[in-house]
């Protein structure tokens, strides 16, 4: 990053009465004004250098243009974050040469907070160029500056800061912006009111947060006040306005638009029809909803509509990213595929030279990332390969960028192989690498490291996080800004401890989030915990039945919203997570106090205290309450709450496979005579129920098991092996939930012991060379463990002569892991 300096010179009288001086000075200026129009990385710092130059030699010569030139190359530079701040730096020079000196020549006009107003703008820096404006302002009214009276610019390089920002606000500024000019021109501060500029940007500005009605509202006043209305542009940005709106009807609304804009160009009411930008934008409300079929359907019409003469409809490079992008979100198993073939056609067209442009580095970052949301490393980086190629032959468009690297990132991320947290950092150092080489203009971000902790929490290994956690703010103090730890950061590293199984582990999330909470009250970090941090430490104390720590992290979530910390509203995974607590917590009063919490949700939401209502999981965990505890009247009564629930418009409480599962293992876990029928019957109706298509997923093998294991605690072999037969039969004919494995062979072995039938111990033996043989197969990934050997020998102790066969069990049972 380039130095803040100072430009002050020697406070002596400039001698202009040579012409050596003269022509020097005239230099300076000649060399400042042609670096001031380069578009290189280093123009703005060489015209600055000059600038400096000129203070220090022509210290009351210099003037505004002077200055104004050098605001203005750094203004047009790109990728240089430290731009608006040099900006500022010159603008702040200027007025303190002139208070010091009086220079009027020095002295800013409104062309130059314009320039620094918009260097801040083109960032989305709304605060900062709001910022300038009221040093304009004050320049103007309070410091009498004639100079500077803030003119129409002024204000449309605010809105231009709202149309750039993600700011959630950025819509309603900009309006409210519009709203001034209005009242100024109203009031005669302004010559001229809202035009044409102004009010595309402003709707921009709503576009870019999906705020359709302001978009919308911001066209009808363009209708009523421009008399040539630049229906192609205005339209557009309405289509994009409803594509970053998220609305179930968006792509709909999108193509009517489309249609409309179409049928005003046939009937002559516009002389141009719908442009490449018009019919992207629409592509992308497809894409934005991972809708392939809609998004292919409106390029075709694009290519109809180009062929038949229409050259303003001719796709490019944007038009087929956005066809990637659907494939990318549609979640199609042949999505890195499809994107692939895009990006090959991209590569053909560019080659025939139907497009003038190759493949950028957003074509393939958009196929990168369709193999990274299925895990597959192996197709990602050979996409990376091919693009790197691709830069490397010069295609400059191709340049891989931290974005690249982040989504490679990822996908080991995702790819939930052994190796994925190593895997991950080793692209993280070769991020700083390429760095430091100059080969990448940015360092690892804080999506960057978060994607690497992301692959350490998913196995919870937090030594791995933490480490990660620690180079990232090494980074951050050491320079890079862009890795500053964020809410987001420390929730990672949470979500690793909540995984991690560790004894401590709820300690330690804690730990975590009181430093959040410190972090955030120091100002070291802009944001408090959110609901998310809150409920990811619930949840390392619901992991281990710990109900009292917590209720206490949620007493202290309620205390911080109640506050005024607006993002650590509960919502019903706090909840969910609490129940979670009680079921696991194994204490005689849990199903109380599950169905408790269940109530209260229920009461939070119907008063308007609680979004949500009560979803499957959360009917579910209070089942599992009493499940644990063998009540089946206790579970049929939560299941029929949830039906009729579900039955009254409660969509995310229809019940699925586990709502009857945990019916199974109520019955199974009673002890009573007819539990064995009455699971087998659960059981039969979730594959009716499925196969009318009622629920979405059949029984798995946990509801097999459990019907296994109510007939197995009987002593019921004919009934556990027939359950068994089903489950195999149902695996065979490729349902992949009902694997079985290790544990219902075990359950068929409880079975076998506790008939105490003549041949058991034969029977027992058999099971377990079937286990061993399908172990060693590979169609079981777990051989025989501690618990399916201390059932056999069990079974063996009722029998005579197997004192010996006893001693060699125990030998293997001591081998297990």
């Amino acid at each position: 990053m380039t130095n803040r300096v100072r430009y002050f010179g020697s406070d002596s009288r400039s001698d202009l009465s040579s012409q050596k001086n003269i022509e020097r000075l005239k230099m300076l200026r000649n060399d400042s004004s042609m670096w001031s129009r380069r578009s290189t990385r280093d123009a703005p710092d060489r015209a600055t250098a000059i600038l400096q130059q000129i203070f220090q030699e022509f210290y009351d010569e210099v003037n505004a243009r002077d200055c104004n030139q050098v605001i203005s190359a750094w203004e047009k530079t790109k990728n240089r974050k430290d731009a608006p701040q040099q900006a500022l730096d010159i603008l702040e020079q200027m007025i303190d040469v002139y208070d010091k000196h009086g220079n009027d020549s020095i002295r800013p006009t409104v062309a130059t907070y314009n320039l620094v107003i918009n260097t801040f703008a083109r960032k989305g820096d709304i605060k900062n160029s709001s910022m300038v404006f009221d040093m304009l302002v004050s320049d103007f009214e309070l410091r009498q500056n004639v100079k500077a009276k803030p003119n129409l610019d002024t204000f449309g390089n605010l809105i231009y800061a709202c149309s750039n920002s993600r700011d959630r606000n950025a819509a309603e500024i900009s309006k409210g912006i519009l709203a001034r000019i209005i009242d100024w021109h109203e009031k005669g501060k302004l010559k001229k009111g809202p035009n044409v500029r102004i009010l595309l940007t402003v709707m921009n500005a709503c576009a870019r947060n999906g705020d359709v009605e302001g978009a919308t509202s911001i066209l009808q006043m363009m209708k009523k006040s421009v008399y040539d209305v630049p229906y192609i542009r205005a339209y557009s940005i309405l289509i994009n306005a409803w594509s970053k709106s998220k609305k179930a009807d968006s792509p709909a609304q999108a193509r009517s638009i489309l249609q409309k804009l179409i049928n005003m160009y046939s009937s002559g009411f516009i002389e141009e029809g719908p442009n490449v930008i018009t019919y992207t934008s629409v592509i992308d409300t497809y894409a934005a909803q991972g809708d392939v079929d809609g998004a292919m359907d409106v390029l075709e019409m694009m290519e109809a509509d180009f062929e038949s003469g229409n050259k303003d409809a001719k796709p490019d490079i944007k038009t087929y990213n956005n066809l990637i992008h659907a494939w990318s979100k549609s979640g199609k198993d042949d999505s890195p595929a499809q994107a692939r073939k895009i990006l090959q056609k991209l590569i053909t067209n560019n080659s025939s030279g139907y497009l003038n442009e190759g493949p950028d580095v957003i074509t393939y970052n958009s196929v990168i990332d369709a193999y990274a949301a299925q895990g597959d490393v192996d197709g990602a980086m050979d996409v990376l390969d091919m693009m790197e190629a691709d830069f490397e032959s010069g295609n400059k468009d191709a340049k891989p960028n931290i974005r690249t690297y982040s989504i490679l990132i990822h996908a080991w991320s995702k790819s939930g192989k052994d190796d994925s947290p190593v895997q991950a950092r080793r692209i993280l150092q070769k991020v700083s690498t390429n760095n430091s080489s100059g080969y990448l203009n940015e360092g690892p971000n804080v999506i960057t490291y978060a994607a690497v902790m992301n692959a350490y929490a998913a196995q919870g290994d937090v030594e791995g996080a933490s480490d990660i956690l620690k180079m990232m703010e090494a980074d951050f103090e050491s320079g890079n800004k862009d890795a500053k730890p964020n809410i987001r950061t420390y929730n990672t590293l949470i979500h690793a401890w909540s995984k991690s199984g560790k004894a401590d582990s709820p300690v330690q999330a804690r730990s975590i989030l009181q430093k959040l909470i410190t972090n955030n009250s120091s100002g070291y970090l802009n944001e408090g915990p959110d609901v998310i941090t809150y409920n990811s430490v619930i949840n390392a104390y619901a992991i281990r039945g710990d109900v009292d720590g917590a209720t206490d992290v949620l007493e202290m979530m309620e205390a911080d919203f109640e506050s005024g910390n607006k993002d650590a509203k509960p919502d019903i995974r706090t909840y969910n997570s609490l129940i979670h607590a009680w079921s696991k917590s194994g204490k005689v009063h849990a199903p109380h106090e599950a169905k408790n919490i269940l109530d209260r949700v229920i009461d939070l939401h119907s008063k308007g205290d609680l979004e949500e209502s009560p979803d499957a999981i959360s009917y579910n965990s209070v089942m599992g309450a009493h499940a644990a505890q063998g009540d089946v009247e206790g579970a049929s009564d939560i299941l029929k709450m949830m039906e009729d629930d579900f039955n009254s418009g409660n969509s995310a409480a229809k019940p699925n496979m586990r709502a009857y599962s945990n019916v199974i293992h109520a019955w199974a876990k009673s002890g009573r005579d007819d539990a064995p029928h009455e699971a087998k019957n659960q059981l039969d109706k979730i594959i009716n129920l499925h196969s009318k298509g009622n629920i979405e997923v059949g029984p798995d093998t946990i509801a097999f098991g459990s019907v296994m294991n109510a007939y197995a605690e009987q002593g019921d072999t004919q009934g556990a092996s027939e359950v068994n037969d089903m489950m195999k039969n149902a695996f065979k004919a490729g349902n992949k939930n009902v694997r079985p494995n290790t544990q219902t062979y075990t359950i068929l072995i409880k079975a076998w012991g506790k008939s105490i039938k003549k041949n058991a111990p034969e029977e027992v033996e058999k099971i377990l060379q079937e286990i061993n043989d399908l172990h060693a197969s590979g169609d079981l990934q777990e051989g025989p463990t501690k618990r399916t050997y201390s059932l056999i020998i069990d079974c063996l102790h009722r029998f005579k002569g197997t004192k010996k066969r006893v001693g060699e069990l125990k030998i293997l049972q001591k081998s297990c892991k």
